[in-house]
């Protein structure tokens, strides 16, 4: 085996304050949304003049891609198919098969007559779609049909779990008839638990590097900022004072909040939170880390003509500093047992502690599981349950700074 020497430096530049560039200007941006099939992302604005705009260069330039046909663009998701699905409020639910050049409308009467505020997906072509006071609808069959799972509130968010695609998080706030909180489902959005954190209006939900850590943040006075270590069953109350309408974390666990009085930022679990130069009331918040292996942290602005009203952009590279021609940061071992039921356990070894990127993708490419995980120095192992996934091939592509690996998994049940 050849010696590798190299330093691997995951840059993390927020020095005194975490400083965003304005991107796209001039227009009141109320949701955000990325595409994880492409590396594209969307910006959805407000009121009569509503436009949903994307970028394909990482906020370099920006195109519009629609109107929102008088409504603010509330809500953006996207499946594993590639299909977009809008919350366009009064107008209802728009899905587009060809990335937002045309779109078809679901109107409100699929969904008792409520405006539709939120949207998320999950796999199996299960989309689930917030409303303003009639709950929350599933479909499972990428939209075609809806069904009421959690009647009778105002659903300002739906999550799902970034390691397990059956788990679903959903935050109400302001809801009449029922009450506010936290609910969770744990069978694709076939049922739910009951409230679990009460008396709380949700407005976003984050969960982060941790299979069981999410966070909530929530505009009930004076605004909260809770946290769960176990999934959302008991929740403790971290900071308040906070009116923050949106949430995120970055590639180090860094949280990034927006609402009132602009962005903020927290390094201690969101005890603490730092301004940043956005000062103007904000909303949407998302982080990804783009195919240039760069992170990323885009914010929406809205607020007055004249203000900071657009989209921001924060970003950091994470690159890799060596000292010779080539960069070798982990060799994969094996993947065991192989086939296997329900459970994979993929085995590798790192040079150097390093944060891993893991994308498990079946045989028609469609990604169903993803997840970034830090490992020591030495033989490292991950697992995989796919207990609720069909029998069959999958591909689970390992990724740490620029190189990468995809192994072949033959799953039978």
């Amino acid at each position: 085996m050849k010696k590798i020497i190299f330093l691997l430096l995951l840059t993390h530049s927020l020095h005194s304050q975490m400083t965003f560039v304005r991107s796209l200007d001039g227009w009141n941006i109320w949701s955000l949304a990325y595409n994880f099939n492409n590396g594209s992302v969307y910006a959805g604005s407000t009121g009569s003049t509503a436009r949903i705009f994307r970028t394909t260069n990482n906020a370099v330039s920006w195109d519009t891609v629609a109107s929102g046909n008088g409504q603010t663009i509330f809500s953006m998701a996207f499946d594993s198919l590639g299909n977009m699905y809008v919350a366009n409020n009064n107008n209802g639910l728009l899905k587009s098969t060809n990335g937002g050049l045309n779109f078809l409308t679901i109107t409100t009467s699929v969904f008792e007559g409520s405006a539709v505020l939120s949207v998320a997906c999950s796999r199996k072509g299960y989309v689930y779609v917030g409303t303003n006071n009639a709950g929350v609808f599933r479909s499972t069959d990428t939209a075609n049909t809806f069904t009421n799972v959690l009647p009778s509130l105002q659903v300002i968010v739906i999550k799902t779990d970034k390691f397990n695609p059956s788990i679903l998080y959903v935050g109400t706030a302001s809801a009449t008839p029922g009450p506010n909180g936290f609910y969770r489902s744990t069978d694709w959005g076939a049922t739910f638990s009951a409230n679990l954190n009460p008396n709380k209006s949700v407005y976003d939900i984050n969960q982060r590097n941790a299979p069981m850590e999410i966070f909530s943040v929530a505009t009930t006075s004076p605004g909260y900022v809770d946290r769960s270590t176990d999934g959302g069953l008991n929740w403790i109350n971290i900071s308040s004072g906070y009116v923050f309408r949106g949430l995120t974390s970055n590639f180090q666990g860094v949280l990034v909040a927006a609402g009132n009085g602009g962005v903020f930022y927290s390094t201690n679990n969101g005890a603490t939170f730092s301004s940043t130069n956005i000062t103007s009331s904000s909303t949407p918040v998302i982080y990804f880390i783009g195919t240039d292996n760069w992170q990323y942290i885009f914010a929406g602005v809205s607020t007055s003509a004249g203000g900071q009203n657009g989209v921001w952009v924060w970003k950091d590279p994470i690159v890799a500093v060596r000292n010779d021609s080539y960069f070798l940061p982990f060799e994969f071992l094996n993947a065991y047992p192989n086939p296997f039921n329900p459970k994979v356990r993929i085995r590798f070894a790192l040079h150097s502690e390093s944060y891993v990127k893991f994308i498990l993708t079946n045989a028609n490419g469609e990604t169903v599981m993803f997840k970034i995980e830090r490992f020591q120095t030495g033989i490292n192992e991950t697992e995989f349950d796919l207990r609720d996934f069909p029998s069959g091939i999958y591909f689970c592509k390992l990724e740490s700074q620029n190189y990468s690996k995809t192994i072949k998994l033959a799953y039978l049940k």
